[in-house]
């Protein structure tokens, strides 16, 4: 099998020698080229036509958001950010996978054995392999199917909970935003991502739509019209209508993990609960949303052609738990046309 072709690109030597060390350790990915600046990247990417770009943020003359922004209009790629544990890289990267980036992989922190960034590195361009490339994509936003073929079965929920990873940032921004009033039901989220990332992930969603989103807090009460967006080192549950903590180590890896969250929504809220599955890779979700329709719930997920990663939604569509499938936003309309057009809410367990 041939090696995944990648065109490293960072103004720090020491990094780039790093990043093409551990891809080409691994076997799998062979470094065809290196970049130290943005302009340098633009003229390689079209030179060589990597599979995926390893594209550092910040880079002298034109930074990583440039090289993104002329990228997606001229050559679509694979690409990977390299971005910093700060605020400040957090929003950077966060506006870098809204602008065409697949995923990131977040920098060694001070003090942080090297062993662990080659971890996360190493995870994320294997996640990446299997992604779409952007510009190959066959849906674009608001295309695909008719929204009332995608409805017609979904029933008032009571609550929603929303699954996403790889992808996830994009599609959230598609589903949320595609919402044109605020809904009388409450949402948790779980988007796979580091804790420093979650809380401007909420900030960048709760501009997009008429729902407020905040990153949830142990002990906060469900609110209609509130997305709680789970940290990115907390499970999150809901119970007798609160949004709570849960403290169980990572699950696969995960934490936060849907499943969880899922299983909650089903025991608090039983019919009442709709489980949401978006882009990602693996099978978080899948736990969740059968815990969901075996007490009387439903789950709708993304469908393969707009997902970056079809593994998550596609587990939950091949299991048959899926009442629809289709695009982040049409899935939002749809959801949105069960209260809108019924005379009464479907009550949950617990209020």
């Amino acid at each position: 099998m041939s090696k995944t072709r990648v065109l490293v690109a960072d103004d720090s030597s020491l990094i780039r020698s790093a990043i093409t060390d551990v891809l080409e350790e691994s076997g799998d990915f062979e470094v065809v080229a290196e970049a130290a600046s943005g302009i340098e990247t633009l003229m390689l990417a079209r030179r060589v036509d990597p599979d995926i770009i390893s594209l550092d943020v910040e880079m002298p003359r034109i930074d990583g958001l440039g090289v993104l922004t002329r990228l997606m209009r001229s050559q679509p790629t694979k690409v990977v950010l390299v971005s910093s544990h700060t605020a400040i890289g957090a929003d950077v990267t966060l506006e870098g996978l809204s602008l065409g980036a697949i995923d990131f992989v977040p920098k060694a922190s001070v003090g942080e054995p090297f062993e662990h960034f080659a971890g996360r590195l190493l995870h994320v361009f294997r996640t990446v392999q299997a992604a779409q490339t952007p510009g190959l994509r066959t849906t674009e936003p608001g295309a695909g199917l008719p929204v009332s073929s995608i409805s017609d079965e979904l029933r008032t929920p009571a609550v929603v909970g929303v699954a996403a990873s790889t992808g996830g940032p994009d599609a959230l921004n598609r589903f949320f935003g595609a919402f044109t009033q605020r809904p009388p039901v409450p949402f948790l989220v779980v988007q796979h991502m580091p804790a420093t990332f979650t809380n401007r992930l909420a900030s960048r969603l709760d501009r997009v739509g008429p729902l407020a989103i905040l990153e949830a807090t142990d002990g906060v009460p469900l609110e209609a019209g509130v997305a709680f967006v789970a940290p990115g080192d907390h499970h999150i549950a809901s119970r007798d209508g609160v949004v709570v903590f849960d403290d169980h180590p990572p699950i696969g890896g995960l934490k936060p993990r849907a499943d969880i969250t899922f299983e909650s929504l089903a025991v608090d809220h039983g019919p009442g609960a709709l489980g949401v599955v978006l882009t990602g890779m693996g099978d978080d979700g899948l736990k969740g949303a059968s815990s969901i329709v075996e007490e009387g719930g439903q789950t709708v997920a993304q469908d393969e052609t707009s997902a970056t990663i079809d593994g998550m939604p596609r587990r939950i569509r091949e299991a048959g738990l899926a009442i629809a499938s289709g695009p982040p936003e049409q899935l939002a309309v749809a959801i949105e046309n069960t209260w809108t057009n019924a005379t009464t809410p479907l009550a949950g367990r617990a209020q």
